[in-house]
């Protein structure tokens, strides 16, 4: 399910665009810099949503981090 939010919060920000800001702003959540490689954004992103255990659903935090996860994924798909 988180997958699926995931990838759709990829998807419509794909088609909307990324301010730089908010692009900036994902990263520093993350911990890691903006010239990280794609193995230490997927490490990154794990350990953000290992935080958010399946017994607490669907929460305002768990779904702004997705937001970050999806935010740096579509920008990071939009620059290839």
């Amino acid at each position: 399910m988180i997958t699926q939010l995931l990838d759709r919060f990829s998807q419509i920000l794909s088609v909307i665009g990324v301010e730089a800001a908010s692009e900036a702003n994902a990263y520093r959540r993350l911990g890691i810099p903006t010239t990280a490689s794609n193995a230490q954004v997927d490490g990154a992103c794990e350990r953000l949503l290992q935080g958010h255990p399946p017994q607490r659903g669907i929460t305002e935090e768990l779904m702004a981090d997705l937001m970050i996860v999806a935010i740096i994924k579509a920008v990071r798909r939009n620059s290839r």
